[in-house]
């Protein structure tokens, strides 16, 4: 793998866990407050990165390690987040299935092949014929 994918893969990690970390700091009195009439709270913020982690990004980037450019469904946050978000669910399931999620990507990325870097999705929204490479950018 190359130094750079190397790095991104490496700071995608820490990233992770500085969010889990920063998570782990609040009680939940903080991850339930509302900054402001209609903004969405820290639990919120929460249970939607970990939607997107696990049926977005690390989702696709399986497929993309076994399959030859899959068609990949698109995933509605704001569908997702009224059919599925839970005031309630604990915040600890939330950060574990975040973090959970977020080593089985880095995993994922670290064992991906040349192959698998140069390979592409199809994407509904963006058209059968749109390339979007495994972390668009980096490829």
């Amino acid at each position: 793998m190359n130094r750079t994918r190397a790095a991104l893969i490496d700071r995608l990690e820490t990233s992770g866990e500085d969010f889990v970390w920063s998570l782990g700091q609040l009680d939940e009195d903080e991850l339930h407050a509302s900054p402001a009439p209609g903004e969405w709270t820290i639990h919120q913020v929460a249970a939607h990165m970990r939607d997107n982690e696990q049926h977005a990004f690390l989702a696709r980037s399986e497929r993309m390690t076994k399959e030859i450019h899959p068609a990949v469904a698109n995933f509605d946050q704001e569908e997702w987040t009224r059919e599925h978000y839970d005031p309630n669910e604990p915040s600890k399931k939330i950060i574990a299935e975040f973090r959970t999620a977020r080593r089985r990507l880095v995993k994922v990325l670290r064992a991906a092949l040349p192959k698998d870097w140069a390979n592409w999705a199809r994407h509904p929204e963006y058209g059968l014929d749109a390339e979007s490479k495994l972390l668009a950018g980096i490829a």
